[in-house]
């Protein structure tokens, strides 16, 4: 029969996640999700927290000295004559460093890597580098069948500032 006087009829006992309480004193029902430990929550994992004790991604405020003349805008309210001020976060996000994930290549690809990066370091055309940038590389097919070695600096060019007025001719400078 429907149920017309709007009574809740259901007498099943209550399940799933009413059983525990969230806030149980009894760690012995707790798991961590991060290491699979019972006795801790995720956000109290050793394991976690030793990952990222050395973690500085947090946002930096960075201090410039910016010198500007009354033709730059005098009434702009971000316009200090000189004085030190913070970085907005949109433009600290440009000067964060780049390290993408390197593709996965299999034993093949990566004994021709080694042998295209000696032959480009022999010619004098490459050089070892210790910059904290870098970019993954990959291989592209040619038509004959070879691979050709190739950068992707597709994340390195996002955050590079373009130039707003072109270079000058070369005959303009020689001119002057």
């Amino acid at each position: 029969a429907p149920n017309t006087n709007n009574n809740n009829t259901n007498t099943a006992p209550r399940t799933g996640s009413n059983a525990i309480p969230v806030a149980t004193k009894d760690k012995s029902t707790i798991t961590c999700y991060e290491c699979g430990v019972v006795g801790h929550y995720s956000n109290e994992c050793p394991k976690r927290l030793a990952k990222l004790a050395g973690n500085t991604a947090a946002p930096v405020q960075q201090q410039r000295r910016v010198s500007t003349g009354k033709k730059f805008a005098p009434n702009n309210p971000n316009n200090r004559n000189g004085r030190l001020f913070h970085m907005n976060a949109e433009e600290a996000r440009k000067h964060q460093m780049l390290w993408p994930r390197a593709y996965s290549m299999n034993p093949e690809e990566l004994v021709e890597l080694k042998k295209q990066l000696d032959e480009l370091l022999a010619k004098g055309l490459i050089r070892p580098s210790a910059s904290p940038w870098r970019s993954p590389v990959l291989f592209v097919d040619k038509k004959d069948g070879a691979s050709r070695l190739c950068t992707d600096y597709r994340k390195l060019n996002d955050v590079t500032i373009k130039n707003k007025y072109p270079l000058p001719k070369i005959e303009d400078l020689f001119d002057n």
